[in-house]
């Protein structure tokens, strides 16, 4: 049976009806691992069952990897016409009830957004943003739209994956206070004395480490020799 000659005539067909209503696959008539395009031209819109038949004409036409696409689609290679019958009618079934399902939970319907998403997290969380320590009242959907960024890393702020978002979190006693580069603080002295620098500055300063200017900036140590931060009780 010419296999090749199948396939020119079922994408010849294909191509002159209307394009499918409802759910939709595009197919490349000549496959990329052949050397074909994204090219407009080398494409068509198929219904899942016709996609799924015409990856197995290729198969059976050129086999090798060919076959490969037909198995990523959910088949295996078998033989008997009634069997691949079947499965081409099953994988259009599937195909459609999947992306129904994705659909209505991830969007509830077209266009949906916020509460009348189906997904939609409408929990209020305490907000802390461990740079500037200014807190706000808000859901992740509203600190995505607000603050910005990527709107999964805001879940993982909160499921505990990620510490921070944009300097912002929602367990601050968790996470360590950060200090952008160059950033300076005032300290001061019960003598009376001020400084004004970086971490690093201070450190010099004094003659003591980083880490231990960075615990006094960050308030985690009382003082060194009388210093502290300048707004430290």
């Amino acid at each position: 049976m010419n296999y090749e000659r199948i396939y020119r005539e079922f994408i010849n067909d294909r191509r002159a009806r209307p394009e499918p209503s409802g759910y939709s696959e595009k197919h490349h008539i000549v496959p990329r691992s052949m050397g074909g395009s994204d090219d407009p031209a080398n494409l068509v819109k198929l219904t899942p069952e016709d996609h799924f038949f015409a990856h197995l004409l290729l198969a059976k036409a050129y086999g090798g990897k060919q076959w490969f696409s037909v198995i990523r689609m959910g088949a295996s290679r078998v033989d008997g016409k009634r069997s691949w019958v079947r499965q081409r009618y099953m994988y259009g079934a599937a195909r459609r009830r999947a992306c129904a399902d994705i659909s209505a939970r991830f969007t509830g319907a077209p266009g949906r957004r916020g509460a009348d998403n189906g997904m939609y997290d409408g929990t209020l969380y305490t907000w802390t943003n461990v740079d500037t320590g200014e807190t706000a009242l808000a859901t992740k959907g509203e600190m995505w739209e607000i603050v910005g960024g990527c709107r999964a890393h805001w879940t993982s702020v909160v499921t505990g994956e990620r510490k921070t978002m944009l300097g912002w979190t929602v367990y601050p006693d968790l996470v360590r206070v950060r200090s952008s580069k160059g950033k300076t603080f005032e300290f001061a002295n019960d003598n009376g004395e001020t400084f004004v620098g970086t971490q690093k500055q201070f450190a010099s300063y004094l003659g003591i480490s980083v880490a231990s200017a960075s615990r006094i900036a960050r308030g985690m140590q009382i003082g060194v020799n009388g210093w502290r931060t300048a707004n430290a009780a």
